[in-house]
């Protein structure tokens, strides 16, 4: 048999509705109640009088659960890290450098003619723009800064162009700091990035086919420049 708090015996049977008495007490008055009753209550229940601590304030947390989309890690290999970054950095600059010599052709499509390659056989055989067609001239606008024009352009190339660029940008970083940017895919869907990238190609081209359309220039011009 034990003794209460306030002189009066507590027994086994009486064990579960003084507890219950106790935690309403902490409930009530926690700094004050535990003080009292948490470690000279006579039954040594060390876990009930855990129990009645004084909750602490939690922390709180900033930004997403499973951390940051992207963030900066070093290179697991300074040399031939390095070594990668300069011929990411090498190709998209090639490709950007080749897009800024072009001039953007008027018609929005057929600016790869000026590298010397033919029409575009989709273009030559239906009139219509293919998929492709206006990526050439998108990525020359986005060479030339001309981002709204691109966009106007094509909308996927437009946005490969400017993909192009960060990934330049993203190897010169791995090439001169040593580090570069991790994608955390934890916070992304492989399959809602799949089904995201399919929508840009059909909608761009969607758009593209109402543009030729509804200003005449497939049926008339297109079919002699084609393609890029």
């Amino acid at each position: 048999m034990a003794q209460a708090a306030g002189g009066d015996p507590v027994s086994r049977r009486s064990r579960p509705a003084y507890l219950r008495h106790l935690h309403a007490r902490c409930m009530e008055s926690p700094a004050m109640a535990c003080q009292k009753h948490g470690t000279e209550d006579g039954l040594g229940e060390s876990s009930e009088a855990r129990s009645c601590a004084v909750p602490q304030a939690r922390p709180v947390r900033t930004g997403h659960p499973l951390g940051p989309l992207v963030r900066m890690v070093p290179l697991e290999s300074r040399f031939f890290g390095r070594l990668y970054g300069a011929g990411v950095a090498a190709v998209a600059a090639a490709v950007l450098v080749t897009a800024a010599r072009l001039t953007p052709a008027g018609t929005h499509l057929g600016t790869h003619r000026q590298l010397g390659l033919p029409p575009c056989g989709f273009v030559v055989t239906t009139g219509l723009p293919c998929p492709t067609c206006g990526m050439t001239t998108a990525f020359s606008h986005v060479a030339h800064g001309r981002l709204i024009a691109a966009a106007k352009t094509q909308l996927a190339g437009a946005v490969l162009a400017v993909l192009t660029a960060t990934a330049g940008v993203a190897g010169l970083g791995a090439l001169v700091f040593g580090r570069r940017p991790a994608i955390n895919w934890y916070r992304v869907n492989p399959v809602g990035l799949m089904w995201a990238a399919t929508g840009l190609f059909v909608g761009a081209w969607a758009i593209k086919l109402v543009g030729s359309l509804a200003c005449g220039v497939a049926p008339t011009v297109v079919g002699a420049s084609g393609h890029g």
